[in-house]
């Protein structure tokens, strides 16, 4: 279909001397002409979204980099709060990378990240959570989901990387800001690294224990 801004109105009575089939010539012509700006328009818009994915893609992992998170984060954040659908962060970090990346090597800690990547990808919903390298060995992922939900993949996540990594929980709530979710998320994770890694450990644990002490 045509847009209403593409259709050509001509008013018969000032050309006289056109005959039907050019008149209609003339009309598939100026026709022709903005249904050909609407589809270079279109590549253009492409050609743009697949430019600023690009930009927000790790070039390792191929999961959203920092620049990538904190845009989905921030949309996700604003979508859930407008519409009171369920959100949660998890945040992850390799255990001992360091020492696995002094020991082995640059290549194979590589490897070593696109393993955590492909297990991050195959415990969530792909097209629908985020799972994000915001570096090094920090990773994140954006859920849709309740705590339940975010739980079971973290532990699909760690049963894929056999217990190698560490990670965080925390539920969005009501009247909070995204820097206090992350600042959650965070504490979880730290946590889950106090009691030893290798494990999850959710924001409601978190706050449980350090209510306890």
């Amino acid at each position: 279909s045509v847009p209403d801004e593409a259709v050509i109105v001509i008013d018969i009575r000032t050309i006289p001397n056109l005959r039907h089939a050019e008149l209609r010539a003339e009309l598939e012509r100026q026709l022709g002409v903005d249904v050909e700006l609407e589809t270079l328009l279109e590549m253009k818009k492409t050609e743009l979204n697949k430019s600023i994915l690009a930009a927000q893609t790790d070039a390792l992992t191929g999961l959203y980099n920092r620049s990538g998170y904190d845009t989905r984060l921030r949309e996700a954040f604003l979508r859930c709060k407008h519409q009171g659908e369920q959100l949660c962060l998890m945040m992850l970090d390799l255990d001992k990378f360091k020492e696995i990346n002094d020991t082995h090597g640059h290549q194979y800690g590589d490897e070593y990240l696109k393993k955590m990547a492909n297990a991050m990808r195959a415990s969530v919903r792909e097209h629908v959570d985020h799972a994000c390298r915001i570096g090094g060995d920090e990773f994140a992922i954006i859920l849709y989901s309740d705590l339940t939900i975010a739980k079971r993949a973290a532990g699909k996540i760690l049963g894929l990387f056999e217990n190698r990594c560490s990670i965080g929980i925390a539920r969005m709530r009501e009247a909070e800001s995204v820097e206090k979710l992350v600042g959650r998320a965070d504490a979880a994770l730290y946590e889950a690294k106090h009691q030893g890694r290798g494990r999850f450990v959710t924001d409601e644990v978190q706050e449980a224990r350090a209510k306890a002490v």
